[in-house]
């Protein structure tokens, strides 16, 4: 197990836990058990009115359910200290080396030259789309029986949860605080701080998924490949000239998104300029702190995935005259290209 260092987030997360599992003691105490005596009429209270036998059931039904939140509060704290740590991260069988043919597919659909930020927007934008036609079934008035009805508002609140939870997601991927995230939300649910459960402790497992899938978008193990990924992220010109459509078909006057005829692919697959440059570089960066300098091997698809970043953010950040950069790019391209041909002669 490696060292666990005591770096400033481990303690901030140490102390996090230590206040949310004091909270939880707190709250569990002897308050609840108190006032279920006292609502069961057990000595010394046996003689209490039933008015306040009533009220102390009441009062203890509130008491259990704030113990409940604090201790899956400090239960999510905890988790996410043992994340941060290494210990929650369960050893993965590592990839194969994917095929030639969808190593083409996610170079065609421009997966490589999308940013994280711009993948997980479409992803966001995908699930409203999804969302905005379930609830519009909804609306007309014809006859059908009260189970169906409770049924698709069912699933579009289970919708809307997973929108919530890609929406989180994108904010991270564009270096939102997690504190304010946690004002947003967190403030939402009418528990003191330390007492609800902390938004990053309740996406943490979301996150690590994506980041997973970011840096090896399928997996390739005994014969069956499996996406990683949600289909906006890994065909993301398919998803982003749909989704333009889409808008299209409902734009009002009032409307403004800000994209002309390509409202959603004009910030996304189209996007250009020193700010999509910066997020590639984030993006790359990212890939290579997880991956890449690791404890263990990346394997073939993460050191792959890697060289494909890699090479399109080089030429992208490349600057006219920078012997140097054009230098970098160059073993770059060789590099990728040789994984490639490698690849090729493999799947063939």
């Amino acid at each position: 197990m490696p060292t666990l260092a005591p770096t400033r987030r481990a303690r901030e997360l140490s102390d996090r836990t230590q206040r949310a599992w004091l909270a939880a003691k707190d709250a569990v105490g002897h308050k609840p058990g108190y006032l279920i005596d006292r609502w069961h009429g057990r000595a010394p209270w046996s003689d209490l009115p039933a008015e306040e036998r009533s009220d102390a059931g009441l009062d203890a039904l509130d008491a259990l359910d704030a113990a409940i939140a604090a201790t899956q509060a400090a239960r999510d704290a905890l988790a996410a200290e043992l994340l941060e740590a290494g210990v929650l991260a369960p050893p993965l069988v590592e990839s194969e080396d994917l095929p030639a043919t969808t190593w083409q597919a996610l170079t065609d659909e421009g997966h490589f030259g999308a940013t994280e930020g711009e993948l997980a927007r479409l992803v966001v934008s995908d699930l409203a789309a999804e969302l905005s036609d379930a609830a519009h079934q909804l609306v007309p008035t014809q006859s059908r029986r009260g189970d169906v009805l409770v049924e698709s508002a069912w699933t579009i609140v289970h919708q809307a949860q997973a929108l919530l939870t890609a929406v989180v997601i994108a904010a991270q991927t564009r270096a939102t605080p997690w504190s304010e995230i946690d004002t947003v939300i967190g403030g939402q649910e009418g528990y003191d701080e330390c007492a609800r459960r902390p938004t990053e402790a309740r996406y943490a497992q979301a996150l690590a998924e994506w980041h997973r899938g970011i840096d090896r978008p399928y997996h390739l193990y005994g014969g069956r490949i499996h996406a990683q990924l949600p289909h906006a992220a890994l065909h993301p010109r398919q998803t982003a000239r749909r989704l333009d459509a889409w808008v299209l078909a409902r734009r009002q006057p009032r409307d403004y998104d800000g994209g002309g005829d390509t409202p959603v692919s004009a910030h996304t697959v189209d996007a250009t300029g020193n700010d999509h440059t910066s997020w590639l570089i984030s993006t790359v960066l990212g890939v290579s702190s997880r991956t890449m300098y690791g404890l263990r091997e990346p394997g073939p698809v993460a050191t792959r995935v890697h060289a494909e970043r890699k090479v399109i953010t080089l030429a992208a950040a490349a600057k006219p005259g920078d012997t140097k950069a054009a230098e970098t790019l160059a073993a770059g391209r060789a590099e990728l290209d040789a994984m490639r041909a490698r690849n090729v002669e493999a799947s063939a």
